[in-house]
């Protein structure tokens, strides 16, 4: 039977045979590239009261998720960078990514 995991690929969260065995920095250098290609509106132009605060924190979960992969292995400056000020960026007001960046800060 072979096992499987998740990938991030953009806003898609894709199901690979764990045998392909992608590294993170593979993973964190394909998914720069799908953040840089979106075309997101200034956090300060969201209205907060609204489903465009959904939105953005579906944009946001990504980078996220990928700062949690980075945390688990232990790539601290990574994770600063790559993750969870990113997620931060799209969305401000991310609860998740907001309480991860101050428990790496202290």
């Amino acid at each position: 039977m072979k096992t499987i995991g998740p990938y991030q690929r953009g806003l898609l969260l894709v199901v690979e045979p764990r045998s392909k065995n992608i590294p993170l920095e593979q993973m964190i250098q394909e998914n720069e590239r799908f953040f840089d290609s979106y075309h997101l509106p200034s956090p300060a132009a969201i209205r907060t009261d609204t489903f465009e605060s959904d939105i953005m924190t579906m944009y946001a979960w990504p980078a996220f998720r990928i700062a949690n992969d980075c945390a688990t292995v232990r790539f601290k400056e990574i994770m600063l960078e790559s993750g969870t000020s990113a997620a931060l960026a799209i969305n401000p007001q991310f609860p998740k990514a907001r309480e991860a960046l101050a428990r790496l800060e202290h």
